[in-house]
């Protein structure tokens, strides 16, 4: 029984799981498959805008893929505007904001194409607000209520399911504000068992403790989680180094327009179950815009030589 059903997934599943569209992720994960992921950084330094990115391509990149973002962090008001933002490639505060920029009438254009572009996805993106504290034990019941939902619409698409963010979720079995400890190993057992039950992948921001000086993390720098981060199929650690040192970052990289220096968003991939590739890759970030361009691999020597190799 186990022997068919796992030549069954296979070939199901020839290609792995599913892909972003960013060559060189997709090339060393092999795609998120079923399983627990983990993106970790540290606030206010782009990892939230990475994983809206990264839901939004697989949505757009696998023909039988649901992105469903939850985010217990930023309302839709903020979510929405950086989609239409990276898809159009227009300031986030233009499609915030349309009417301060009234006078500028292509900006206001792109803007509507990028909402008609957000009704035209509602089949394969959606996004749903939880309150801080929300328990990770209800997601099983968010899963079977999306699955019903798509096959009564006939869809074939299954979930693929983004949380921003992990250190927010609560537990039914630990309440807030006791062990700390207890609460994200209770949260982080949850969804690990919802992911291999329901055969689903789950990606999961998480946030740094300090860094205390630290050039670039490591994974014992992510904040308590149990030992959920073990057992992750994958763990992604972000650092955007214009974000911790502004103008004295030695990563970075320039633009005509800006005169000041842009993030590189390096992505280390710490831990990896899907193969043997444990690189470290890097992305042009333009904040503005909560877009990422991933750097190709002929450049990204150029940016591991200012990292000392």
């Amino acid at each position: 029984m186990l022997i068919e059903e796992f030549d069954r997934y296979c070939k199901e599943n020839p290609d792995g799981g599913y892909m972003t569209g960013m060559e060189q992720l997709d090339d060393a994960i092999i795609g998120f498959q079923p399983g627990l992921h983990f993106v970790a950084g540290m606030s206010n330094a782009g990892k939230s805008s990475f994983l809206l990115n990264l839901a939004w391509k697989v949505a757009h990149n696998n023909d039988d893929a649901y992105a469903l973002y939850i985010t217990l962090d930023d309302g839709t008001n903020d979510l929405l505007p950086r989609i239409v933002a990276m898809e159009q490639q227009v300031p986030i505060n233009t499609a915030r904001y349309p009417g301060r920029y009234t006078d500028f009438d292509d900006l206001i254009e792109t803007r509507e194409e990028g909402i008609r572009i957000l009704y035209d996805n509602v089949d394969k993106f959606g996004i749903m607000n939880k309150d801080y504290g929300w328990p990770a034990e209800n997601l099983e019941e968010l899963v079977k209520e999306y699955r019903m939902q798509l096959a009564a619409s006939g869809s074939d698409r299954d979930l693929c399911i983004f949380i921003d963010n992990f250190h927010d979720l609560s537990s039914e079995k630990v309440s807030i504000g006791t062990d700390q400890n207890a609460r994200f190993e209770q949260a982080g057992g949850a969804l690990k068992n919802i992911s291999e039950t329901y055969d689903v992948p789950i990606i999961a921001t998480a946030e740094y403790k300090k860094l205390e000086g630290k050039s670039r993390p490591v994974i014992s720098d992510i904040k308590q989680t149990g030992k959920t981060i073990y057992q992750a199929k994958t763990v992604m650690l972000c650092y955007n180094e214009v974000g911790v040192k502004d103008e004295m970052a030695k990563v970075y990289f320039a633009r005509e327009e800006r005169d000041r220096k842009s993030p590189i968003f390096e992505v280390h991939i710490a831990k990896n179950k899907s193969s043997d590739m444990k690189s470290r890759l890097f992305y042009e970030f333009y904040e503005e815009m909560a877009r990422f361009e991933e750097v190709p691999k002929t450049q990204s020597g150029h940016y591991l030589n200012m990292l000392g190799g």
